[in-house]
């Protein structure tokens, strides 16, 4: 093997190496990201349900509203809480 054929046998070592720690580096980082997406996806999820709950909860004090309305003699009571329900976005 000559001079030449053994210095483009090393160079060819050096770049492969350096493209499979490159490559390791690539993965890593991509793991890295891949794992923050899946907590971000978690917390997405966990938003979610808490959203689904609290209008789930308005839902049920406007119903709880609408009773006491219903059953009220207060008229101060029933004015304030319709003005409430048309105030509501």
């Amino acid at each position: 093997m000559s001079a030449d054929d053994k210095a483009d046998a090393a160079w060819d070592d050096y770049v492969s190496q350096q493209q499979e720690e490159k490559i390791e580096e690539l993965q890593r980082e991509l793991n890295a990201a891949n794992a923050e997406i899946e907590e971000k996806r978690k917390d997405v999820v966990w938003l979610a349900t808490e959203k689904a709950k609290l209008e789930n909860y308005v839902i049920l004090l406007e119903e709880w509203g609408d009773y006491m309305r219903r059953h009220s003699n207060n008229e101060w009571w029933c004015e304030n809480w319709d003005k409430a329900k048309e105030a509501k976005p």
